[in-house]
């Protein structure tokens, strides 16, 4: 993620500080500099008043004392990262939010080629470009101090900057999906390391589910949010000069929760009662050992169905991912 921000002093002290620029020398902050915030909870007003004081630790302690007073007030709360950049993005304007996704060029990986970290790099140089031109040329940044920044999405700044900008989970959560530039959502999904469960609702992943499918030559259409046993979307394409009809049941599942065989014979039964060809079951997570079986054996009887879990899922989204722009700007 990047972003230009645009400031007036004295939030420029504070978010220079935050970034890891002295304020008042003009150089980086030494690693204990940077962390020197964190003491601040322990030491008392009285004891960082003496004159006594002049340690090098003592300096970088009263460094953010002076640009942050709250951080000793009455109340005495433990601060976190995030709620620094809270404070300090308050007074502080986003001019321009872009996102880039960098691929992990990972050994023996056909998906993660070099040549496309490369590409998406500058990629996203061009964007950070547009960003900063826009920026400059922006009324609301005269007269200040302007930063084009590149951060991560998921850390204390990004989601500051997000919610400040107005895209705030319970926001987002709410968004639908099906107008969104595929590429944005599949590198979304496809790059990011948090618990993939955590990244979408489950209305959202229904609507991811049917991109990825409607990127690899299916026609598909998301059904009406109903508890129908199954079909969160309706999947067609030709094969052989007929007809195929598929149900698409996308499962959102924490890491640490498989699907498990009742869920799986639900679904088979809803395929089978509907008499369409086959069903896809979709999961943020894996499949038990007798889901599996039972698909493999018995349920070959009721229905035709295929198991997708979230490594068979990445490697749908790692083909279409090299085919899309890497870059947005927002």
């Amino acid at each position: 993620m990047m972003a230009a921000l645009s400031a007036a002093s004295p939030e420029a002290a504070r978010l220079e500080l935050l970034l890891g620029w002295h304020p008042q020398h003009g150089r980086w902050l030494t690693e204990e500099e940077e962390r020197a915030w964190e003491d601040l909870f322990y030491i008392s007003p009285e004891a960082l008043d003496e004159e006594s004081y002049g340690q090098p630790w003592v300096e970088a302690l009263r460094l953010w004392d002076r640009n942050f007073p709250e951080l000793r007030g009455e109340d005495r709360q433990r601060w976190s990262a995030e709620d620094l950049w809270r404070v300090t993005l308050q007074k502080v304007t986003i001019l321009r939010i872009g996102y880039a996704f960098l691929p992990v060029v990972g050994e023996g990986d056909p998906h993660r080629p070099f040549d496309k970290y490369k590409d998406a790099r500058q990629r996203a140089r061009e964007l950070q470009r547009q960003i900063e031109d826009g920026a400059a040329a922006d009324e609301r940044s005269r007269g200040k101090i302007t930063w084009t920044l590149p951060f991560p999405a998921n850390g204390p700044l990004g989601k500051q900057v997000e919610a400040r900008a107005g895209l705030s989970r319970s926001l987002k959560e709410g968004l639908g999906l099906s107008g969104v530039v595929p590429g944005l959502l599949h590198n979304y999904f496809y790059e990011n390391a948090a618990d993939t469960s955590d990244l979408l609702s489950p209305g959202q992943f229904e609507q991811l589910v049917a991109h990825v499918y409607g990127n690899h030559g299916w026609e598909v259409q998301v059904t009406r949010a109903v508890k129908d046993g199954g079909k969160d979307a309706i999947a067609t394409k030709e094969v052989d000069g007929r007809r195929v009809v598929a149900y698409l049941e996308a499962k959102r599942y924490r890491s640490d929760r498989a699907v498990g065989l009742p869920e799986v014979k639900e679904f088979a039964a809803t395929v089978a009662a509907d008499r369409v060809d086959q069903g896809m079951l979709v999961s943020t997570s894996r499949f038990s050992g007798p889901a599996r079986e039972w698909v493999d054996g018995a349920g070959t009887r009721v229905a035709t169905l295929e198991l997708v879990d979230l490594e068979g899922l990445r490697a749908l989204l790692g083909r279409l991912v090299s085919n899309e722009v890497a870059a947005y700007w927002l």
